[in-house]
């Protein structure tokens, strides 16, 4: 159970063992009673039931009725977090690029990097299990090939379908 301790009409996170310290000369049972916890201006929390949303976050502790309330504070992912998310097979990945056209000019980005660069470059297309939107390669390869940001996303987004 979680509890809070309200002084001056503010509430703050608290537990029974902070209370137990707090009153070291108080004999407190196990459990003790809410009646026995607000004499000494602690209340138990209940939670809200947790909404469905890309991103919840605990929000504040608020009073509802005479009830302390765990709230919920949710938003939507950000285009940053979302590109985080954004993963594909290779296969995909080739595919979705020969579907828009741009499988050559993959391979000619490849065949015009540095020799210390190629070498890594080509390993990862070669052997990733897995491309990330936001890794180094796609983010370098995808820049030198002019594309913007929605035009990458909308490439993974088609990607995944394949």
């Amino acid at each position: 159970m979680k509890y809070v301790k309200v002084t001056d009409g503010v509430a703050t996170e608290y537990s029974l063992n902070e209370l137990r310290k707090d009153n070291p000369n108080v004999s407190f049972p196990k459990v003790p009673t809410e009646e026995t916890l607000a004499e000494y201006g602690v209340h138990p929390v209940s939670e809200l039931p947790r909404p469905k949303a890309d991103v919840v976050e605990k929000g504040p502790i608020v009073n509802i009725n005479g009830a302390w309330v765990q709230t919920w504070a949710e938003r939507p992912y950000t285009d940053a977090e979302k590109r985080s998310r954004m993963a594909c097979t290779p296969r995909q990945a080739r595919l979705a690029l020969s579907q828009t056209g741009r499988y050559g000019a993959v391979k000619q980005f490849m065949a015009q990097l540095p020799a210390e660069q190629k070498e890594q470059a080509e390993i990862e297309w070669e052997y990733a299990t897995a491309f990330e939107r936001t890794s180094g390669l796609l983010v370098t390869l995808t820049a030198a090939m002019g594309m913007t940001e929605q035009e990458v996303d909308d490439l993974f987004n088609l990607a995944v379908t394949l």
